[in-house]
């Protein structure tokens, strides 16, 4: 699966998760950066060495440990005079662009400097080769000072019944039939519908984020309209969509959901890896109304939840990774073509944490985007509230900072329509 994930990278289109720390003004950046070393670069080898490939017919990748020189992992940028939150988006932007240097270890540390609230801000990027998200997300918060930071437990997949042995065997006849109706489904999938979020890029990002919104007032909804806190999440990013492309002719669009095969409390592996599924999540764009779009996005999380696509797709990866790189590129070629952007929803811990004595203020995703998708959408929850992240290729008619703004007016339509049924 690693190897698919390496090959993914595109020259306009870098695989490279990307995180965002903005911290307390009184933080040691250098203290930071020692932390990172200590407890990153030094116990998880990836982080110390490169990667080669052995020739033949099927290219096999290898690790390779190197001398790490820490100066040519960071880096100093200095934001325009003003310091602010617009021109943090407008430096952020390009240095999403920049690919990591394949002769060093595939990571990066940018330390940005100049904000007007004269909080201090750090930038870690790493290929997706090295890990998934959610690896990368563990990996930041092992640096905090508290023992526990608290991450919320999601509800697991639903497991196999152990009653009489006719309900066990029927079970398991029943995931095979689902297995099979899965694969059918992912081969057979039609290309996305032409969108604005469609076509060629030109390889240079643009990203903004929304305003922190209450976890508690989200849960509220929930509690109204029914669903899980990931489905009325799921659904304003819909409604953003909808609002912001303003398409009368938009048809739904399709997000790539990566959906994590491990729990999240399980310790994080040395060799780190990508232990996740992508599936395709059909999105309600196309409805104008917020609950309504609600009630699709529940029926459809619910759909995915219950059958094998998600092990399905995880085994069309493994296979597309041992493929000959031309039919490599075909394939992933062929599954990008059937959606529009990228999705993901990582828990963060529930309170404020600490790195290196320093409080950190705010935790930001930009999820990558395999092969011709040009639109990253990271919902991630922290401190009691929750953003999303915005990254798109300019050559999207997408204006992230409206689709940024659109998300908080969603919620707050899906608040006031829950508030509506308490009152009826």
């Amino acid at each position: 699966m690693d190897t698919a994930w390496l090959h993914m990278d595109r020259s306009d289109n870098p695989l490279v998760i990307n995180a965002l720390l903005v911290l307390e003004q009184s933080a040691d950046i250098a203290a930071v950066i020692d932390r990172f070393v200590e407890l990153v670069v030094h116990e998880y080898p990836r982080f110390r060495q490169v990667v080669l490939t052995r020739p033949g017919v099927v290219s096999v990748p290898v690790w390779k440990d190197v001398e790490v020189v820490l100066t040519d992992h960071l880096q100093h940028v200095h934001l325009a005079p003003a310091g602010l939150k617009e021109d943090l988006w407008a430096t952020v932007g390009p240095l999403l662009d920049a690919p990591l240097s394949p002769d060093q270890p595939l990571w990066s540390l940018t330390d940005i400097r100049g904000l007007a609230s004269q909080q201090r801000v750090l930038l870690f990027r790493a290929h997706h080769v090295i890990g998934d998200g959610m690896a990368m997300a563990k990996l930041l918060l092992s640096l905090c000072d508290e023992d526990d930071v608290g991450l919320p437990r999601p509800r697991g997949r639903a497991q196999a019944p152990d009653g009489p042995w006719v309900e066990r065997v029927t079970a398991r006849l029943d995931a095979g039939v689902d297995m099979v109706r899965a694969a059918t489904q992912l081969v057979t999938m039609n290309p996305e519908t032409p969108s604005p979020l469609m076509g060629p890029l030109d390889g240079t990002k643009q990203v903004a984020w929304s305003e922190p919104f209450p976890l508690s007032r989200i849960q509220t909804v929930r509690d109204a309209l029914g669903g899980t806190v990931n489905d009325v999440l799921v659904s304003a990013v819909a409604g953003a969509l909808h609002v912001t492309l303003d398409d009368p002719e938009l048809a739904d669009l399709h997000a790539l959901v990566p959906v994590y095969l491990h729990p999240l409390s399980a310790p994080i592996p040395k060799d780190l890896g990508n232990h996740f599924a992508p599936i395709f999540l059909r999105l309600p764009s196309s409805t104008p109304n917020a609950v309504t779009r609600l009630q699709h996005v529940r029926r459809r999380t619910h759909s995915l939840k219950k059958g094998q696509m998600p092990l399905v797709s995880a085994a069309a990866v493994h296979v597309i990774g041992h493929a000959p790189r031309s039919v490599e590129n075909v394939a992933v070629d062929h599954f990008a073509a059937r959606a529009s952007l990228v999705l993901t929803n990582v828990p963060g811990p529930r309170s404020a944490v600490h790195v290196a004595g320093a409080r950190i203020d705010d935790i930001l995703f930009f999820v990558p985007q395999p092969a011709s998708i040009g639109v990253g959408l990271s919902l991630f929850s922290y401190n009691g509230s929750v953003r999303l992240g915005v990254s798109a290729d300019s050559a999207r008619d997408l204006s992230p900072e409206r689709l940024a703004r659109a998300f908080a007016a969603e919620l707050t339509a899906l608040e006031a329509a829950a508030k509506r049924v308490g009152t009826s």
